[in-house]
Parts: structure tokens; sequence; C-alpha cells
């Protein structure tokens, strides 16, 4: 390998940010524009790097006063949550928003994409994060332009990309697979869940056609005919439940049901009211029902009062409810039936009247033991799936480190 020199980023590029437009004058000047450069925002980049040019924002050639980002020019995000991890290479001219920064590189010394991979290297991230600051966390483009690059002879870093370019591609497909395989396990349970709950046709109302549809021994039942709230808001402050473990929403995994990094009342300071729970209760998170999170513990305790501790009733199987209430079709009621626009919550009364087919006990038993069956095999599954992807990534990363920090780190000053 040929000795790499090392040189700021604004020794070999001009660093700028694009232009701010308000809302309302994007939407009446610049929606729909049939002709024009795409005008592309920090939420036009995706996490993969993908670009969104069609989303709906032009802003016309002849138009003065926007800055243009050429063709290949690498975009990175300067602010806020995304600062440093929303990124991209262009594939045309663009205008862009102030919250992104372009880097022109000098194209007689430098490769768009040499300079776009560069970027994922963990040395820059590092540079790239010693440099945020403020509340919202941004960089200002004279530090940015700080950051040290290598520029190997322009051979060499065509060598690079098309070695990246090649690995990359065998990650991504590797990561692709294995996150359709994931997103199938997932909906195989989902599709066996709704089978399994009603095997006849769904039925959003009850109706004299649909209860006589139902298989034997099953009967249409509302929610509160088989489960109640029997805990009143006790005070956590009280010595009985200092040492009593609290489940909040937070503790609560969507989807999956899992009770995770438990504190104790003291442990978390709390005053405000709770409920108190046993073994026999379902827990069901009322805020925000589409992140379906329910639980079924196995130890005592106290919950939020965000949290309805659910005991099973009139031939109910607690774990039959629990997956009641993690189906699609409760979810959606549910979500049909919250209140409040931006904290959306489901209240008591419409919680109670959801309508659903109950089979008798025993059936209960059945199902429950093939669905428990079926979900532990999902999540190792899921399990496996979501290793390979982390796995794919941190490959990237080696892979990357070794290229970018190989023999030529030593050349840098």
């Amino acid at each position: 390998m040929s000795k790499w020199e090392w040189k700021k980023l604004g020794e070999v590029a001009k660093i700028y940010n694009g232009n701010s437009i308000n809302a309302n004058v994007k939407k009446e000047r610049y929606s729909n524009v049939e002709s024009g450069f795409p005008f592309i925002a920090t939420k036009d980049v995706g996490n993969d790097s993908e670009v969104d040019y069609e989303n709906g924002i032009r802003i016309p050639f002849e138009e003065a006063g926007f800055k243009v980002a050429r063709k290949d020019t690498v975009l990175i995000c300067a602010e806020g949550g995304s600062a440093g991890k929303k990124k991209c290479i262009l594939n045309e001219d663009v205008c862009f928003g102030n919250k992104l920064f372009a880097i022109d590189y000098n194209r007689e010394k430098l490769i768009g994409k040499f300079v776009f991979y560069y970027t994922f290297e963990q040395s820059f991230t590092d540079e790239f994060q010693k440099l945020l600051s403020g509340i919202i966390g941004g960089v200002s483009s004279a530090k940015f332009k700080e950051i040290q690059i290598p520029i190997p002879p322009l051979s060499e870093q065509n060598r690079i990309v098309k070695f990246l370019d090649e690995e990359f591609s065998k990650i991504d497909t590797l990561k692709t697979n294995a996150e359709t395989n994931l997103k199938n396990a997932k909906e195989l349970f989902e599709t066996t869940l709704e089978k399994e709950l009603n095997s006849q046709s769904r039925h959003s109302e009850r109706s004299e056609e649909s209860s006589a549809e139902l298989p034997s021994g099953w009967e249409w039942k509302t929610l509160g005919d088989v489960c109640e709230i029997l805990s009143d808001l006790i005070n956590p402050t009280e010595e009985k439940y200092l040492n009593m473990y609290h489940v909040g929403g937070a503790n609560i995994e969507s989807e999956t049901g899992r009770i995770i990094d438990l504190k104790t009342s003291e442990e978390e300071g709390l005053t405000s009211g709770k409920f108190v729970f046993d073994d026999s209760v379902v827990l069901y998170n009322k805020i925000r029902p589409y992140l379906k999170k329910v639980a079924r513990p196995n130890f005592a305790g106290i919950c939020s009062a965000d949290m309805y501790p659910l005991s099973p009733k009139n031939g109910m199987l607690k774990d039959f409810l629990y997956y009641i209430l993690i189906a699609s079709d409760f979810t959606d009621y549910a979500i049909k039936h919250s209140d409040r626009a931006g904290m959306p919550k489901l209240n008591r009364k419409a919680l109670f009247v959801y309508e659903f087919p109950l089979p008798p006990l025993s059936v209960q038993k059945e199902i429950v033991a093939r669905l428990d069956k079926l979900s532990e095999n999902v999540k190792r599954l899921e399990a496996n799936y979501k290793q390979i992807i982390a796995n794919c990534d941190e490959l990237k990363k080696s892979i990357l480190k070794k290229t970018f920090e190989g023999d030529s780190r030593s050349s840098r000053e």
C-alpha cells in the first residue's frame, strides 16, 4: 500500500449547509413543482443512506438564493439526533436543508464514494461525536472542516471503493435475507395467533349471524364479562410497598411481553398513586395501544396508574386473556377507540365493551399451549436473525477499520 496523505476536510472540500424553508412556504410555493431541483431535508435521508428524491418538494431551476449540491456530493446531517448518523452520496444535483452539510470535495484528489465510505469509519465517527455541542447537539462548519481524511492516490481510492462495494454488497444480501426471515417469523406468529383466537371469519361487530357461526362451545363475550380491575390506587411511599418491584410502560417490551429493567418503589423514588398486582393478572398498558405492551407477571408488585391490572374471571384463562390483548384485532380496536390525539389512551369503558369469541376453558388451554410453544420457537428464530443483522453491521465496521486504519494510519500527522 502506498503512503497516504492526510488532510483536513476544509483543505480538500468546500463545506456548507443548505437553506431553511418555512413549512408553510415550502408547501405553498415548492410542492408539486414539475421542473426543478429536489429539495432534500434530513427526513429524506434514510438510515440506510437511501435518498427520497421524489418527496414532492422541488426548487425551480431559475430560482435564485438556494444552494445546490452537485451529483456525487456527500451530505451528512450536522444537527439533532441524526447528527453524524444520516449521510448519503447524491445521484443528482439537489437543493438541501440547513441541517445538512455538503462535502463538495476536490474531484481531482478524491472520489465521492471513497469520501462517503470514510464517513462511516470509526475514527471519523469518533471525531465527529467529540465536536458535538449545544442542547440539541450540533457541529459547526468551522469545526467540521478540521476533521481529517486520508488522501490515497486515485487509483488506490478506486481499488478501495471497488473492494468495499463488493464486500458490502455480500453483507447487505445476507442482512436483507435475515431481515426478511425476521419479518416472516413475526408474521407467522401473528397469522397463527389470529387463526387460533377465531378459526372462523373475523367479526368486528356482534350480530345474530356471527353468533351462529362460532364453533361449538364458543360464546361472544365482552372483556367486562371475563376480567376486572380489583386493585385500588395505593401510596407507593408506604413502607409495605417500598420493596415491591414497579412495572411501568418502559418496563414492558412491545409485542414480546418481556418485563425488563425492574426497580423497587424505593429505588425509583415513586410518589404518585399505583396499582397493586399479583401473578394472577395480565398487565395492559393503556397509553399508545399500538405499542402492544402487555405482560404476564409471575410475581407480585405495583404498576403504573397508566396500566390496567386485569384479573380474569368467569372462565377466562389468564394466558388466553394475554393473547387476546396482543392480537391485531384488539389492537386495531384500541387504537380506534383511544382518547387524545397526541397521547392516545384506551379508557376503561372502551376496554371492557370490546367483544370477542371465547372458547371453553379446555380449548383455551390447548390454544395457549400451541401459542406458547410457537412463541418460544419464533423468539429463538428472531434472536438468531437479530444476531445475524448485528453481526453484519459489526462486520462492516471491521472491514472499514482494516481498510482505513491499516498501514496508512502510521503516515498520519
